[in-house]
């Protein structure tokens, strides 16, 4: 009953919220028997199927004489068998359930309810319509045009490449440049060039069919199943049921039938792919399998929560949202003026190799921006296309000014989690126009050089040579040691508002100035930031454009370095030393982009830092989310900080774990919660593509291909940096076994003549690799060797080589990275000399090869 009444409770909330003049029809199952009694007269009509009213009755017709309803679904005189809105499976008992409530003053415009029972359903329930009339202003909904999607793939073939390389050529001659052109008349003289090409040379290619395996077969039993519904519904025979009955269950056989076929063509696609090396294709069906069937929601709610459906009305929703994520920045320090200085660095543009090989590194197959041109019609668009593109990006390094097209970035929402309709539940991914991405890298190869000298050694992000490995590397190096050395360590882990939403666009153009960053390229950052326009495209619809004046620009190759200066200048404002090391000072930092780790032996320590560092981050548009900053202490003893931790005017949350960079981090510094958490990320894969490992028309050498390249990457993620126990290897070989079995399948006992699990030497001998405890094995041994060839003032070469000062505790200690990897070294009889070795990455190579042979304890 509690339930009942939270429920009309909600209902009647619901229908109070919505505008008054609107006509507002409620409708539904609320199995609920209406009936004909005297008091519910004005709410309720006198031809409801029942004489008196249920519990559920009673609270419907409570809810519409309290709001002032008619219950429209008994105000029509007919035949009882076109009331009755469901059918018990002998088809002998009927009730009205179902119902229409409109108010009272709509009550004239609802003209007829009625049950419906030849529409097919396979339900218990009939389809109740309702035939409404209003006077509403008539209004044609625009239907949403499919974005064209260019043949690309046809520039695979030498004629079809020559014929669309010929075409912009003659476009592009037709159309010949002055010096008088501006940027804008050039770059519209080459799209123009390049889409009419594209209409000729290259075509379009075939939208997807939405339901391949449904066949006019299928269309024709159902449509027989519906007449004989029909036919059991009009004679209420036990034989006209019977061949009802017998009519459905044939239909779903051949329905069923038509999916397993459809899945079987998926399976042997995903093979002949794969025996025909088209790697793209083969990964693209194999993800299908695994991720199944994904909705696409076209509708969405507003920020009251009510749900739209008006096409308008979402777009307009979409803008606003993204409108509120990307302008939400003090935007005053925007109109600088532009650095005026006789600093010659880099003011040279770019020569036609470099324009070449920029446009020749552009990825294929990713979504073109608001031009609808793709990667590939620019890199295979011949010579005369890539003098106009190379002297185009000249006149921009020169005037410092870029076409307009090229400010617009269109967004796409992609999902995340949660509520599908909760806007606040997808990320925004921006699509550029291809040609600006060829100048953005320009660009950025000359700022590297520059950023690399400014940036810390904390900063791992985004720079060459580092990747997340070198901070769960350092991370777990300094706990492992301190945790040894009984050395508490305090971890605070940042978390940022929208952090490359949110910088301030002036405060960025004084940081690049600071840390000695050509004028020259500060302009041409400005140029491509400044002035930036965004439009959101959902469902086939784009919204208007918006101007964004803070944050950088979403989806740009710039916007990562660029943020790692702004946060390289917060940094040192703060006063943070970025080459101190928690061995021998108080504290020390990690970050990748925006994930930062600040590490301390002390809570005042880590503090103090915060606060600066936090004070600093302000300053430029950084500001703390305090919902997703934790505090963890790693220690032996029993931690202090038992509830949330307060720090200035942020309050956070004290956790005994948490993912740093997608690896588990946990307050006694164990390792098995991360096998475990990695193990558990594995069987999900394994599950989702259990359809593919089971299928018989999928070979073996296929199968073995999917587990080596799509599930063992993740068990196998930021293992190489831990001290993995014996147990621990044990787990990931029992895990590996079990997806080999899978795999292999039983085999028949010669003696018995029953089928039996494979041995595990049997499974190893058909395998023919190494298994995943020697492919980690390798792994620690590439890294060994990666680290020691590190400069002396890379931050993994210190932390491995160094020893903290602390008192040990009695008892045998944990075993270090350190010590696993020697024991490796030692099997294969290098650890005397594996430093001398590791120098040479030829003969290191060796090594690691050879490592992959130690299969086994």
């Amino acid at each position: 009953d509690s339930d009942k009444e939270v429920f009309y409770e909600a209902l009647a909330r619901a229908y109070d919220s919505l505008p008054a003049y609107d006509m507002k029809i409620i409708l539904g199952d609320f199995n609920a028997k209406v009936g004909r009694e005297e008091p519910f007269q004005h709410a309720v009509g006198r031809h409801s199927l029942h004489d008196e009213c249920n519990d559920n009755g009673l609270r419907l017709v409570s809810l519409a004489m309290d709001r002032g309803l008619t219950v429209s679904s008994t105000t029509f005189p007919r035949k009882d068998i076109y009331k009755a809105t469901w059918m018990s499976n002998d088809q002998v008992t009927r009730n009205q359930i179902d119902h229409v409530l409109v108010a009272n003053r709509h009550r004239s415009s609802i003209l007829d309810v009625k049950s419906r029972r030849g529409a097919d359903c396979d339900s218990d329930h009939c389809l109740v319509v309702a035939v409404v009339r209003e006077k509403i202003s008539m209004a044609r909904e625009k239907r949403s045009q499919a974005a064209v999607k260019w043949n690309t793939d046809c520039l695979k073939d030498p004629t079809c490449e020559k014929r669309y390389q010929r075409i912009v050529e003659e476009r592009l001659q037709g159309s010949p440049q002055s010096q008088q052109d501006s940027v804008d008349d050039v770059w519209h003289t080459v799209k123009e060039a390049i889409l009419e090409a594209a209409e000729v040379g290259v075509g379009h290619t075939r939208a997807l069919v939405k339901n391949p395996w449904f066949d006019e077969e299928c269309k024709a039993a159902l449509d027989q199943k519906a007449e004989a519904r029909m036919r059991a519904l009009n004679r209420s025979s036990r034989q006209a049921t019977a061949e009802f009955k017998a009519i459905r269950k044939k239909t779903q056989r051949l329905i069923r039938m038509r999916v397993r076929e459809f899945r079987k063509r998926q399976l042997d696609d995903i093979e002949a792919l794969h025996k025909r090396k088209e790697v793209r294709s083969f990964y693209r069906a194999v993800a299908s399998k695994r991720n199944g069937y994904q909705p696409q929601v076209s509708l969405c709610k507003d920020q009251q929560g009510n749900l739209l459906m008006q096409s308008a009305d979402i777009v307009k929703r979409w803008e606003e949202y993204f409108r509120d994520l990307l302008c939400a920045s003090d935007v005053s320090s925007e109109q600088e003026d532009e650095v005026q200085t006789t600093d010659s660095r880099e003011k040279e543009a770019p020569s036609r190799e470099d324009v070449v090989r920029a446009t020749l590194n552009l990825k294929n197959h990713k979504a073109p921006g608001e031009d609808n041109i793709p990667a590939e019609l620019v890199k295979h668009g011949g010579t005369e296309l890539l003098d106009r593109i190379y002297g185009l990006i000249c006149r921009i390094w020169e005037s410092e000014t870029m076409p307009r097209d090229w400010k617009v970035a269109v967004i796409v929402p992609i999902y995340k989690k949660g509520d599908r309709l909760n806007c606040n539940n997808y990320r925004g991914i921006a699509l550029l126009d291809t040609v600006y991405k060829v100048l953005s890298r320009l660009i950025l190869e000359r700022l590297r050089p520059y950023a690399e000298k400014a940036i810390g050694e904390y900063q791992a992000g985004f720079r060459p040579g580092r990747s997340t490995a070198d901070q769960l590397f350092n991370v777990r190096q300094a706990l492992e040691k301190c945790w040894e050395h009984n050395i508490p360590v305090h971890q605070l882990f940042i978390d940022f508002k929208q952090a490359y939403d949110t910088i301030k666009r002036g405060a960025l153009w004084v940081a690049l100035r600071e840390l000695d960053i050509p004028p020259k390229i500060i302009n041409l950052v400005r140029m491509t930031i400044s002035g930036s326009m965004c439009q959101v495209k959902v469902a086939g619809e784009r919204s208007g454009t918006f101007r964004v004046d803070a944050g950088l620009r979403q989806g740009d190759a710039l916007s990562p370095i660029l943020f790692n200066l702004a946060l390289e200048y917060a940094i040192r404002s703060s006063g943070y030393v970025s080459r101190s090391c928690i061995y021998y000072k108080s504290l020390q930092m990690f970050a990748y982009a925006d994930d930062i780790s600040i590490m301390g032996r002390s809570l005042r320590a880590v503090t103090e830092t915060f606060v600066d560092v936090a004070t600093a981050a302000e300053q430029i548009g950084l500001r703390i989310n305090e919902g997703k900053t934790k505090f963890m202490v790693t220690s032996k003893a029993a931690p202090r900080v038992r509830q949330n931790v307060t720090i200035d005017q942020w309050n956070f949350e004290v956790v005994k774990s948490f993912k740093y960079l997608g690896s588990l981090l946990t307050v006694d510094n164990d390792v098995r919660t991360e096998v475990n958490e990695r193990l558990a990320a594995g069987s999900r894969c394994l599950f989702a593509l259990s359809s593919v490992f089971r299928a018989r028309n999928v070979s073996r050498p296929t199968k073995i291909q999917i587990y080596r390249t799509i599930v063992k990457p993740i068990i196998t993620y930021g293992l190489e940096v831990a001290a993995l126990t014996r147990a621990d290897e044990n787990k990931l070989r029992i895990f590996e076994r079990r997806v080999l079995r899978r795999i292999f399948g039983p085999v028949q006992d010669a003696a018995t003549g029953e089928f039996r699990l494979r041995m595990n030497h049997e499974l190893e001998q058909l395998y023919g690799q190494p298994d995943i405890v020697a492919s980690i094995r390798a792994q620690r041994l590439s890294w060994l060797g990666h680290v020691h060839r590190m400069p002396a003032n890379r931050m993994p070469k210190k932390l491995l080589n160094a020893e903290p000062e602390g008192t040990r505790s009695r008892g045998r200690p944990r075993r270090r990275w350190q010590e696993v990897v020697d024991d490796v070294l030692k099997r294969l009889g290098v650890l005397r000399r594996w430093r001398a070795m590791a120098g040479d990455r030829v003969e290191w190579r060796g090594v690691v090869w050879e490592a992959l042979s130690l299969n086994g304890t």
